[in-house]
């Protein structure tokens, strides 16, 4: 960032907030190149942002709820907008995220992330998938000796775009869940274990990529009482003793 004169007293000051119904504004700088803009511009304070022209008069200043420096990481992008507005989400209000800025300036750099999400349910040992809709058969758990990493083989795993895409996975891959069963607590009791994972994959500053993964885990019921269970077939009291068994690492945590 080019380093100016010390900023004004007017604009030094700066830093009231913006009433809550309107929309917040974050600016964020890329990093200039000489040969692009006979502009430079210096930060001020955390809320305001002027851009220095060739003659004072040129000069111009910003104001903003953040200004996101030329150094700043997508981390810091995520932190100053977009944690807020999945907090808000949660808390029961609808939101957007938009960016906006001219041919070039980095808006789909700072918005790039590729999602997909999964669904499996685990009973009796096996991995079912919940997202193949063709699948007959329960899918094979493989390993990859060189990232030392365990996978489920011909995993499916459908690209998202928002929130709504992903409900709408998890509703479908719920219905698919094939084994339920009526305990003395419950109408219908799974037997098996559901794993939604959501998995992002990040474009970082640096061209190095960043991919992480979310699981959101359903376990059957821990209640280990076999009276609870109305069948007493011995298929069925197998299936019970399976998973309370698989159980039992969660329990020693």
């Amino acid at each position: 960032m080019t380093q100016g004169p010390p900023p004004s007293p007017a604009i030094a000051r700066c830093g009231g907030g913006i009433s809550p119904e309107k929309p917040l504004v974050t600016r964020r700088f890329k990093p200039s190149l000489a040969y692009t803009s006979n502009f430079r511009h210096r930060l001020t304070c955390d809320k305001a942002v002027e851009v220095v022209g060739a003659k004072p008069t040129d000069n111009k200043l910003y104001m903003a709820d953040h200004v996101l420096s030329e150094d700043a990481t997508q981390e810091d992008v995520f932190t100053t907008v977009g944690a807020p507005a999945v907090d808000a989400l949660v808390a029961g209000y609808n939101g957007s995220v938009i960016v906006y800025g001219q041919v070039g300036s980095g808006k789909t750099y700072t918005m790039h992330v590729e999602c997909v999400v999964s669904f499996v349910e685990i009973h009796n040992e096996k991995i079912w998938d919940l997202l193949d809709v063709r699948a007959v058969d329960p899918k094979n758990i493989r390993e990859d000796t060189r990232l030392n990493q365990v996978f489920v083989q011909d995993l499916v795993q459908v690209p998202v775009s928002s929130a709504a895409d992903a409900i709408d996975w998890l509703e479908k891959g719920m219905k698919a869940r094939k084994v339920t069963a009526p305990t003395a607590r419950s109408v219908a009791s799974s037997r098996g274990h559901g794993v939604f994972s959501i998995k992002l994959r990040q474009q970082l500053s640096d061209s190095s990529c960043r991919k992480t993964v979310l699981h959101c885990v359903d376990l059957a019921g821990s209640d280990k009482n076999l009276a609870l269970y109305p069948s007493t077939a011995a298929k069925d009291l197998k299936e019970v003793a399976t998973y309370i068994y698989s159980l039992v690492d969660v329990e020693a945590i």
